[in-house]
């Protein structure tokens, strides 16, 4: 057995390690700036755990779903229950509950209930010739499913303590209008664009002090022929890019063909001059989350803003051009620019992308809404034998206040579903203008810049010789993926919520249709019922299509980046081992020892990449966004085609299908 050995105690005076001039010992004297520094992080901190929230609550999701189900039933008559549900009238006035206090949402959900509830009231007890056809009650039953699952789903991924405030603290509207898809997300509120970035900076880099120190340095765009060679020599593959250099300015601003406008480098006007010494100072900060979160969430006190009211709100992209143009010329000049101001240049460039691509949809959403709820009155105003169009509402007073009473909860509900859709396509292409932006500062070749906004593709690409800005831009491509995380995670649970629904619609009419007769007339197949089901489905296959095709790119984004990142290291390798000036030269060893690290760290960052795209890529109903997708859905075009062409083929059923 070895004998231990004796160890001499450590003398207090004695220094346990050695420490390189100029850093500071853990435990030492900390600054007074650090210490700010500190403090405000944890106030930024604590109002990030309020905000987030990183699971799914089943518990509040039964909860509401309950509450949500009740209410548009029920009414004001399941206050009782609802009491007990929320625990106070503080929770209904949140929701809209409460008619005592009508704002705009209580006002339209109690007009909306008030019509279903009369509706309801006269199909059951005055409706004497049974003129409410089995699929307009079937249609009100999955629009009030429709609308009441993503609310739900909303609370469901409320953090704790904003669902606690919820039901004990009066929540100001704006707030709550903030939290939904379609006052939030849908298009951006400049305070939700606020809000959603700074929860992205506190989630991805950290502190508003280490956000000033986070720097991605560019490489300068070449002004003369000298420029354009030295540029070269850190690219792999000549580019036109290289030779026409932006010049801050927007083509055709309002137009979905906007772009930067670009001119010949030899042609530049000398007079406009870059400081190249320093780097590019960021912004003050005009608001932290503390704030945005005290002026949206208390109703009594507005949103505070710092003395200097003349600084532009980083959410207005309108307000901020002459900023961002600051931000173009320090890149251009190959400055550092610091992590925050950068991501939220990237942000302005998508919103007002998104401004100039995509058109008003609520127009053609509002006339699809109202083909599909009058659909079932147009085909009773057109079978033969009845009354024409003026019997196309019903005969009787009761089946016409039953009918016309069911309009506005079908409306409501089945636009509020369409938006829906149109709102998680427009965050998938968020993500994939994003990621486009993420390659645009990798590499100047022109198809890694095609299609992403115009105030991207105006910056050069990212020195990657500097190991702080690959590290910059992973974090960057971080709170790409960070930003609007509680609207993206309710859209891909709220779709997977429709799909069930479409299966459960298409699952009854091929029963109603392959079950004859036993099942066909309890499901009441008619060509009133296929014309609707076909509606409520092609609604949801569009979306869940346009979601596909637009994700497969942010999936595909992973490999992209991989390869431009990987290119640029084997660039550096190749000048590292391929240019004997680097190993002969005393003065350029630095130069080739900052290679291989650079080398080091991208290689570390692909590997990542790599990974991430295995373990959490972009997903809808559990399966990745791609084509492959596609496949796995086929069966529910061709299922439902070839069962309704048997169907309305056969002698026995033919007649199903007229009109």
């Amino acid at each position: 057995m070895p004998k231990l050995v004796e160890q001499q105690p450590v003398q207090a005076d004695e220094p346990q390690g050695v420490c390189h001039e100029g850093a500071q010992i853990r435990g030492s004297t900390e600054s007074h700036k650090d210490r700010e520094s500190a403090t405000d992080f944890h106030k930024d901190l604590d109002n990030w755990v309020s905000e987030v929230s990183e699971v799914f609550h089943y518990r509040v999701f039964i909860i509401e779903l309950a509450g949500q189900l009740l209410y548009s039933v029920l009414g004001p008559l399941s206050t009782p229950i609802l009491l007990l549900l929320y625990g106070g009238r503080t929770g209904l006035m949140n929701r809209g509950f409460w008619i005592f206090r009508l704002d705009r949402s209580a006002f339209f959900q109690f007009l909306t209930w008030a019509f279903l509830f009369a509706s309801v009231v006269c199909m059951y007890f005055f409706d004497d010739l049974n003129e409410v056809t089995l699929i307009e009650k079937k249609l009100t039953v999955i629009g009030l499913l429709m609308r009441n699952l993503p609310v739900a789903t909303k609370y469901a991924y409320t953090s704790t303590p904003t669902w606690n405030q919820l039901n004990t603290a009066e929540v100001d509207l704006k707030y709550r209008l903030y939290m939904n898809l379609l006052t939030g997300w849908l298009t951006i509120p400049a305070e939700n664009f606020d809000l959603q970035a700074e929860v992205a900076f506190v989630t991805v880099v950290g502190s508003r002090q280490r956000r000033s120190r986070t720097l991605l340095k560019f490489l300068p765009w070449p002004r003369s022929e000298h420029e354009l060679f030295v540029m070269r020599e850190r690219v792999d593959i000549t580019s036109k890019t290289m030779f026409y250099a932006p010049t801050g300015r927007i083509l055709r601003e309002s137009s979905r063909f906007r772009k930067a406008e670009k001119q010949q480098i030899l042609l530049f006007d000398d007079t406009e001059e870059y400081e190249e010494s320093s780097p590019a100072k960021s912004r003050q900060v005009v608001t932290d989350l503390g704030q945005i979160r005290a002026g949206l969430v208390n109703a009594e006190s507005g949103r505070q803003l710092p003395p200097d009211d003349t600084i532009p709100q980083p959410g207005l992209i309108d307000q901020n051009k002459d900023y961002d143009l600051d931000i173009f010329r320090a890149a251009s000049a190959g400055q550092a620019v610091p992590i925050q101001d950068l991501f939220l240049y990237m942000l302005r460039g998508v919103m007002r992308s998104e401004r100039a691509m995509f058109p008003k949809l609520v127009r053609p959403l509002f006339l699809f809404t109202v083909a599909l709820v009058l659909l079932p009155s147009f085909v009773r105003g057109l079978k033969t034998g009845g009354n024409g169009w003026s019997g196309m509402f019903g005969t009787g007073v009761g089946a016409q206040i039953a009918i016309i009473g069911m309009f506005p909860s079908a409306f409501g509900c089945f636009l509020s579903s369409s938006i829906f859709m149109v709102t998680g396509a427009i965050d998938v292409w968020r993500r994939r203008a994003l990621m486009r932006s993420c390659a645009a500062m990798l590499s100047v070749q022109r198809e890694f810049r095609r299609h992403c906004p115009a105030e991207v593709d105006m910056l050069p690409i990212l020195d990657l010789s500097d190991v702080k800005t690959i590290v910059a831009w992973r974090k960057l491509r971080q709170l790409c993926n960070e930003w609007g995380k509680f609207f993206h995670v309710r859209i891909r649970a709220f779709t997977a919520q429709f799909l069930l629904l479409m299966l459960f619609v298409v699952g009854d009419l091929i029963a109603g249709m392959l079950l004859y007769p036993d099942y066909t007339d309890l499901s009441g197949v008619s060509v009133t019922s296929l014309a609707v089901s076909g509606a409520i489905c092609a609604l949801l296959m569009t979306g869940i299509v346009s979601m596909v095709f637009l994700g497969n790119e942010v999936n595909a984004a992973f490999d992209r980046h991989v390869y431009l990142l990987y290119r640029q290291r084997s660039l550096m390798l190749a000048r590292r081992f391929g240019d004997d000036s680097l190993r002969k030269c005393e003065s350029l060893r630095n130069e080739a020892a900052t290679m291989a690290e650079c080398s080091e760290v991208i290689a570390a960052v692909c590997e990542e990449l790599d990974f991430e795209g295995k373990v959490k890529p972009l997903t809808l109903f559990g399966l990745r966004l791609g084509w492959s997708l596609l496949s796995a859905l086929n069966f529910i075009p061709l299922g439902v085609g070839t069962t309704v062409f048997s169907f309305c083929s056969s002698e026995e059923t033919k007649a199903r299908c007229q009109i």
